[in-house]
């Protein structure tokens, strides 16, 4: 999903019904919740990726042509995110497995499925009352303590235990995470539905706490504050108050309306994060598919919500470091360490992370040797994001080691 490149449509003249509107709503009457035209929004999308690119607008889709992709997205930081698939995205009952979906930049969002009626979103939050458990479905109770179970039978209804569990979901399932104390997801605890078994893409709403699509169809979510997509492309939503999301594999999108510290993982390449109003940790975590290289995409990032770029399992304040398929401990912590400081114990971050600033936005690099002005890598690409010092946000905790 990395071919994106930004334009000028989207603001001024726009393109009136075809998602994008006019500059000021941003985007069109025909647009989310009213069925997109999926022809039309395909060469909206192609349109955009084009060169060159300009501040306005980006585009892109989950493979490397038309005929390849299933997903099309377009993102202006003024109207949100716009995003189509094509029917049989999703293996589900509702509708033919295509949607539409519209995120705005204050974390409102509305979905609605292809050949059905049916519309989710955040304007039903506190007007959907969630489904007691199937009476049909076999019952599973955890034992306390933190469990990890395998529902992938389907039709079970999993009762957490007393501490964090990670239920692995499948078709019918009706999951009530532990009792564990919720929070901030800043240490990674929480309860997670888990979908790396799925045969098929996801739709994981946690906002209203309901699953679609491969074997998260028909999922029930009570007191889960963390999910992981199947390995096939994902559209994971979080919860308003926060929730964990992890792409699970690649071009998958991630889309956080909410809460603090709760982090938003890319695992493999070519995924999308979208971060609204919340304060969004974007975690790189190389022990569950990412490596130095994947490209991956950051639409909305802002530092003074309190978004952060956590890169301490890279820089050495986690546990290992997995570089380029190599287990390779950055030297940032050490006497060795480029720019060390004794007061500090670390050395300089600036030779660590540089922040390259071109023309779409601003592009995160990363050596784990010091050497990221002449032999960095990037980690990830920030749409729509200038002038950032690396210094600033290191000392503001926007980046974390």
């Amino acid at each position: 999903m990395k071919n994106t490149k930004t334009d000028e449509h989207g603001k001024g003249n726009g393109y009136a019904g075809d998602g994008f509107g006019d500059g000021t709503t941003g985007f069109g009457t025909d647009g989310l919740g009213l069925g997109l035209f999926t022809p039309s929004f395909i060469t909206l999308v192609n349109a955009i990726v084009a060169p060159p690119p300009l501040p306005f607008v980006t585009a892109g889709q989950n493979g490397a042509s038309n005929t390849l992709s299933n997903l099309f997205w377009a993102y202006s930081p003024y109207a949100g995110l716009a995003l189509e698939t094509s029917a049989g995205f999703l293996t589900t009952q509702t509708g033919n497995g295509g949607f539409n979906l519209f995120v705005g930049t204050n974390g409102s969002w509305s979905l609605s499925f292809d050949g059905s009626n049916k519309v989710i979103g955040s304007n039903t939050c506190g007007n959907t009352t969630t489904p007691p458990p199937p009476a049909g479905n076999t019952v599973v109770n955890l034992p306390g303590g933190g469990s990890s179970y395998t529902a992938t039978a389907g039709n079970i209804t999993v009762n957490g235990g007393t501490g964090w569990d990670t239920i692995q979901g499948g078709v019918g399932d009706y999951m009530i995470g532990g009792s564990g104390t919720l929070g901030g997801g800043l240490a990674g605890n929480g309860n997670c539905a888990l979908y790396s078994a799925s045969p098929g893409s996801v739709l994981v709403d946690m906002q209203n706490g309901f699953g679609y699509g491969g074997t998260a169809e028909g999922n029930v979510y009570v007191n889960m504050n963390q999910t992981r997509g199947s390995l096939y492309s994902n559209v994971l939503i979080g919860n308003s108050s926060g929730t964990d999301l992890k792409s699970g594999g690649n071009n998958s999108v991630l889309i956080s309306t909410g809460g603090s510290g709760f982090e938003m993982r890319p695992d493999g390449s070519g995924n999308i994060l979208v971060s609204t109003v919340g304060a969004d940790r974007i975690n790189f975590d190389p022990t569950h598919g990412w490596l130095l290289g994947d490209d991956n995409i950051l639409l909305g990032f802002n530092a003074a919500h309190g978004d952060f770029l956590d890169l301490s399992l890279l820089l050495g304040g986690g546990s290992i470091k997995e570089l380029n398929g190599q287990t390779t401990a950055s030297n940032f912590f050490s006497t060795s360490a480029a720019g060390y400081n004794p007061a500090t114990g670390t050395g300089d971050i600036r030779d660590y992370v540089k922040i390259s600033d071109e023309a779409d936005g601003s592009h995160v690099m990363f050596s784990a040797t010091g050497q990221v002005q002449t032999a960095g890598m990037e980690i990830l690409d920030m749409k729509f994001v200038h002038d950032l010092s690396v210094q600033t946000l290191y000392q503001n905790h926007n980046i974390v080691a």
